[in-house]
């Protein structure tokens, strides 16, 4: 056995012991519910030279929960492109001109980037701010204000098991007495377009934008 190290313990196996194997990344862990996660009988199964039950490592079985949602991401990504292909392909086949200034190429590139940006995150007013001198208090005090407007508004923060709420951060300057708006930045457009579509279930003293 050249890797005789179980991958969850990273204690050594004995040689001749029987190991549970990762069928997708081929990682071996000892034969116990502690570093496998299966049952006694699942284990017996597991351990069977020529068995037919699949076994997947936790972090095989998470990165398939997350595939789905990376599939989309990437078919998003190349409509995307293929949107500004054929707007630079409009640019080339008739000279756009704004008054005497020729339309800049990376204008266009910039304002597609904006556009991206923009459909990724929302912003949250009047929530109250945290009044902590610690950074990493405020910004767990912020992320408690998305979690409890997430809750009001019956949407989940996760899509197919993954976190998509990137950062969060206050816009503007600190002033006392005034709550700066709360910008939320996320991973997928589709959860903002949920919080945007299910917005008017808030109270009036919060709304998103």
């Amino acid at each position: 056995m050249a890797n005789n190290k179980c991958d969850i313990c990273e204690e050594k196996i004995p040689d001749g012991t029987k190991v549970v194997c990762c069928d997708s990344c081929h990682v071996i862990m000892h034969p116990v519910e502690a570093c496998t996660g299966l049952n006694a009988s699942e284990l017996r199964a597991a351990v069977i030279q020529k068995r037919t039950l699949m076994f997947f490592c936790k972090t095989c079985r998470e990165a398939f929960r997350a595939a789905p949602a990376l599939v989309r991401q990437i078919k998003d990504l190349k409509e995307e492109i293929e949107g500004i292909k054929r707007e630079l392909e409009g640019v080339k086949m008739q000279k756009c001109t704004h008054g005497e200034t020729e339309v800049d190429t990376k204008q266009i590139f910039t304002e597609f980037q904006e556009r991206a940006n923009k459909s990724k995150n929302f912003i949250i007013f009047n929530a109250k701010e945290s009044q902590s001198d610690e950074l990493s208090v405020r910004i767990e005090d912020d992320k408690k204000v998305v979690q409890e407007v997430c809750r009001l508004l019956d949407v989940q923060q996760s899509v197919n098991g993954a976190e998509v709420i990137d950062k969060v951060l206050r816009l503007g300057t600190k002033k006392e007495g005034y709550n700066r708006p709360l910008k939320v930045v996320c991973t997928d457009p589709s959860f903002v377009k949920r919080v945007v579509k299910a917005k008017r279930k808030l109270l009036e003293s919060a709304y998103i934008r």
